[in-house]
C-alpha cells in the first residue's frame, strides 16, 4: 500500500505561507544578532545570493544549509522554519501546533483502514493513542509519520491535506492507454461510453 496525500488547493498554498514565516523568522534573527546578509554568508559559508533569496522569500533552507544558519544565528532550526516553538530550545510554546497535527492525523486514520497503515509501517493503536489522548509529539516524530501517509508536515499542521486513492493497475493501464490517445479518439470513447452507460441505466429502469 502506497499511501497518497494530497494538498487541498487553497488562495495561498502551504508552501508559501511556510516560506514567508522562514523568511520573516531569518530577518528577526538577522536583526536580534545585528548581522547582515553578507555576515551570515560569511559565517556559514553559503552564498551570498542563496541568503538572498532566502531573506527574500523565494526559497527555504532545509538540511545542511538550515543546520549552518540556525548555529550561525543561535536559534533552533523548527523557529526559524516558522513554528511555534522556542527561539532557542526548539520546545512547543503552545498546544496549537500539535492540536493542528492531531487533527490531520485523525482526519488519515479514518481514511485508511488498520491494515493499509501496518503495512506503511506504523501502529493504527500507537497513532490511534496519540488522537485519542492528544499526547504531544515532536517534531520529528511528526514528521515520520507525515512521511510515511505521503504528506508534508506542513501540510498536515495547516490541516491542508486531502485523501487521494492510488489506481490499481487496470485503472492505471487504461489511463496510459487513454492518454496517448489523439483527442478525437478520446472524444469517441467517451461517448461510446456515455452510450453504453444511458443503455445499461434504461435496463435497469
Amino acid at each position: 500500500m502506497r499511501f497518497q496525500c494530497g494538498i487541498i488547493k487553497t488562495p495561498q498554498s502551504t508552501a508559501e505561507v511556510v516560506m514567508e514565516s522562514f523568511s520573516s523568522r531569518l530577518k528577526t534573527a538577522l536583526q536580534l544578532r545585528d548581522m547582515k546578509q553578507s555576515d551570515l554568508s560569511r559565517v556559514t559559508k553559503i552564498d551570498k545570493s542563496q541568503i538572498s533569496s532566502y531573506v527574500a522569500g523565494r526559497y527555504k533552507a532545509s538540511g545542511d544549509n538550515l543546520y549552518r544558519l540556525a548555529k550561525a544565528l543561535n536559534v533552533s532550526e523548527s523557529w526559524l522554519l516558522g513554528y511555534d516553538v522556542d527561539m532557542h530550545s526548539g520546545a512547543m510554546t503552545s498546544h496549537s501546533w500539535n492540536d493542528a497535527f492531531i487533527d490531520s492525523l485523525s482526519k488519515l486514520l479514518s481514511e485508511y483502514s488498520d491494515d493499509d497503515i501496518a503495512e506503511a509501517g506504523l501502529s493504527p493503536y500507537e497513532l490511534q493513542k496519540i488522537v485519542d489522548r492528544k499526547q504531544e509529539v515532536s517534531l520529528s516524530e511528526a514528521s515520520e509519520i507525515a512521511d510515511r501517509f505521503g504528506c508534508s508536515l506542513d501540510a498536515m499542521i495547516n490541516g491542508n491535506i486531502d485523501v487521494e486513492e492510488e489506481p490499481n493497475e487496470r485503472e492505471s493501464n487504461f489511463l496510459l492507454l487513454f492518454s496517448e490517445l489523439t483527442v478525437d479518439h478520446q472524444n469517441m470513447i467517451i461517448a461510446q461510453m456515455r452510450g453504453i452507460i444511458a443503455s445499461y441505466k434504461d435496463q435497469e429502469d
